[in-house]
């Protein structure tokens, strides 16, 4: 997954001096944060994924669980779980409405190679038929807004100056007066992360509303 800020915007919006530390090390806080921020979120600006839902037709609405995105490939699974019964790859075979639900265009799906007869006959098929699972590979278009770099920016400095560089180890740790419990998977609370630095708290609190996700 990309990153959301850069180790040079960690430097500048918090006044860490090019040497010490290595970048390597303010990755580690970075990375530290963007967990929590994509666990709280549910987002995940300018990456990929696939979405997977269970027991769906193919004329369901597949709501992909990220805003603004664009779809590379549908795969429909029946009873055998490892070869898709039916895979559309071509951009005419569905549409994306309101940015993050995908409908496949049937009728354009069931044309491609086939006669009118079996095309309409194929079309009836696929449109009616509950499928096991269907996965739907996905594509973000969403750029990481300033607000949300900034913030990342700050809490990350502000995570690297209380001497945090790795998660791997750290189960507890106390800034100041307030402790908090930090595991693996971004496991932060978000009144620990606002006691980082209230200001790059702020600054992202406004995405920081949870989206409902069809499947995980």
């Amino acid at each position: 997954m990309s990153h959301l800020c850069t180790t040079a915007d960690i430097r500048r919006l918090s006044g860490i001096t090019a040497d010490p530390p290595t970048d390597a090390t303010l990755e580690a806080s970075q990375e530290a944060i963007e967990a929590w921020f994509n666990r709280v979120s549910g987002r995940t600006y300018g990456t990929d994924g696939t979405a997977v839902f269970g027991a769906a037709r193919i004329d369901d609405p597949l709501s992909i669980p990220e805003q603004n995105i664009t779809v590379a490939e549908v795969r429909c699974y029946g009873a055998d779980t490892e070869n898709p019964v039916l895979t559309l790859t071509n951009s005419t075979d569905w549409q994306v409405i309101a940015g993050h639900i995908v409908e496949v265009i049937y009728g354009q799906a069931g044309w491609h190679g086939r006669d009118v007869e079996s095309a309409l006959a194929y079309d009836g098929y696929m449109t009616h038929v509950e499928y096991n699972r269907i996965e739907v590979d996905w594509e973000s278009l969403e750029t990481v807004p300033a607000n949300v770099r900034d913030g990342i920016a700050l809490l990350a400095g502000s995570l690297y100056s209380q001497g945090i560089t790795s998660t791997s180890s750290i189960k507890s740790e106390k800034i100041g007066d307030y402790s908090y419990t930090l595991e693996s998977g971004g496991g932060m609370t978000n009144a620990a992360v606002k006691e980082l630095n209230p200001i790059g708290y702020a600054l992202i609190k406004p995405d920081l509303r949870r989206r409902r996700v069809a499947v995980t």
